[in-house]
Order: structure tokens, then C-alpha cells, then sequence
């Protein structure tokens, strides 16, 4: 009953359309920094994000690319692919 009683609660739970878009790029972000670092990159999860929004870190060049390019795919995966391609920059 207790498991009812909360499922219940989530399904009244006010989501809209900016907060499910809120939730997708936190989810973005997160996998993009964890699965990274996985493979070695050295980017905080504050770091990717600054990365994702144009920063650059001096002698990081590569750990940034990663990141971008990841991003990229993560967002190639959930809208599928795009009517022209955009070159992949490093």
C-alpha cells in the first residue's frame, strides 16, 4: 500500500515540458562526465558543462574534445540524426 500511495504521488507530480527538457540535459551532463571519466578524462562535472559552453582548460584540449564529441552523440542518440551534418569539431 505505502508503494501505491507514493506511486500516486509521483504520477500527480506537476511535470511540464521545460522540466522533463531540465532533466534530459542533467542526465546529459552527468552520463557525459561519468562515462568519460571512465575512459580516463580528467574534466571535473563543472568543468564539462564550462567545456559544453565554450570554455577551455590550457593542456586539457583533449579531455575537452572528448567531452564534446560524447555530448554530441548522447544528443545524436535522443533526436535522431539531423537533416545536414555539422562537422565534428575538436
Amino acid at each position: 500500500m505505502a508503494i501505491e500511495a507514493d506511486h500516486q504521488v509521483i504520477m500527480e507530480l506537476p511535470i511540464n515540458v521545460d522540466m522533463l527538457a531540465g532533466l534530459r540535459e542533467t542526465a546529459r551532463l552527468a552520463a557525459t562526465h561519468h562515462s568519460t571519466q571512465i575512459e580516463g578524462n580528467r574534466l571535473t562535472q563543472a568543468q564539462v558543462a564550462e567545456a559544453l559552453a565554450g570554455a577551455h582548460f590550457l593542456g586539457r584540449e583533449r579531455d575537452e574534445a572528448q567531452v564534446r564529441n560524447y555530448y554530441r552523440a548522447l544528443e545524436h542518440i535522443e533526436n535522431g540524426p539531423r537533416r545536414h551534418t555539422d562537422p565534428v569539431r575538436t
